[in-house]
Formats: C-alpha cells, structure tokens, sequence
C-alpha cells in the first residue's frame, strides 16, 4: 500500500503550528509545584530563578510522596520534565542491578504530555545525542500506559538497551543526567526552530 499524503495534512499543519506555539512560548516555572521558597535573587516564591536538580529539596518536592524521593541519577531529568511547564512526569526510576549484577532494572521517566509535537522533538533531540556520540546507548521515546482513571497521554523516555550490549548501569545513569542537563532548552529550540521554518 501506497498513500501519498494523509487526508488529515491540513488539519495536522494547523495543530503542529499550535503546539509549537505553545511549547515555544511555555513559561519556565519551578519544577517543582509546592515549592514556596523566597528567592534570594528577586525576592519571589514563583520564579525559577534559582531553581535547580541539585536543590536539597527537588528529591522529595518531585514526588507525590515523600517516602518515594526521586533517585539521584534521574532527577536531572525528571526536573528537565517538569521545568518544561506542559509535561508532568509520573513515574521515575534510576535504574538497578540485580543481585547477578547485571541491569534488572533500566534507568527512565514516564510523563504526560497532550502536546504530540513533544514526543517528536524529544525522540529527535535524543537521537542527536547519540548520532554525535553524547551517549553511551540508544535512547527512546515512547508511548506507555496511564493509570485506568486517566485520559492523558503517557510516554516515557528509556534507552533501547539489551543486557547484552557494553554499557553499564553507570554509563546508563551518566546518560540520564546529560538528557536531563540539555533537554529543556533543546526541546524549546527546536519548536522555534520548527515554527519559523
């Protein structure tokens, strides 16, 4: 089978350019959302002036529950995520050996989004990293499940990893933390880049 172009092109079009629209001008706001700290730069408790993954607090201010912080090694990008302003992560893991000491368990952050335009720019931003050698395995963007009672769509950010290959949990784990330092301010370009093509 062969179709040249989808009947919903048009519709498409006008839905991407929206989205970008929205995705290039989000506010950067505090990851987050509880956090009520005076800035010590503006004086402010809503500017992300000082915000950072390595605030004291970010591990357990992420999550819905305190007695699950957010691991250190994918908080970088479960804060990324979140500084964006038009996804919420859901669920994160740092990713763990078993008691073989090989990977039971790979490093990853599910979030919602109801842009599709995100998932797009993500999986293009990722696999720029790996095409420049940024990273020690593929990583991908997916479409995952929400809880039953949720109507949002879910996706997560994971590598493409068979226990095979040579990277190790650590290696997995650094490449986290570089997703994480970069994927804000990538995602923001490419939709301008995007939308003024």
């Amino acid at each position: 089978m062969r179709i040249e172009t989808t009947r919903f092109e048009e519709e498409l079009r006008t839905r991407r350019r929206e989205e970008l629209t929205v995705i290039e001008s989000a506010h950067v706001n505090r990851p987050c959302l509880s956090c009520d700290i005076v800035c010590e730069t503006c004086g402010s408790t809503g500017c992300a002036c000082n915000c950072s993954p390595n605030c004291e607090l970010a591990p357990t201010m992420l999550t819905s529950d305190a007695e699950f912080p957010v691991e250190p090694s994918i908080l970088p990008l479960v804060f990324a995520l979140g500084q964006l302003g038009i996804t919420e992560p859901c669920w994160s893991c740092e990713g763990h050996l078993g008691p073989d000491g090989t990977i039971s368990r790979l490093p990853q952050v599910w979030f919602y989004s109801s842009q599709q335009m995100i998932p797009r720019l993500i999986g293009e931003f990722l696999g720029n990293l790996k095409i420049h050698s940024h990273l020690s395995a593929v990583w991908s963007i997916v479409s995952t499940f929400a809880p039953a009672d949720s109507l949002a769509p879910a996706f997560a950010i994971r590598p493409v990893f068979a226990p095979e290959e040579s990277a190790s949990l650590k290696d997995l784990q650094a490449d986290a933390r570089l997703i994480g330092a970069t994927l804000a301010g990538e995602v923001r370009t490419r939709a301008s880049e995007f939308l003024h093509r």
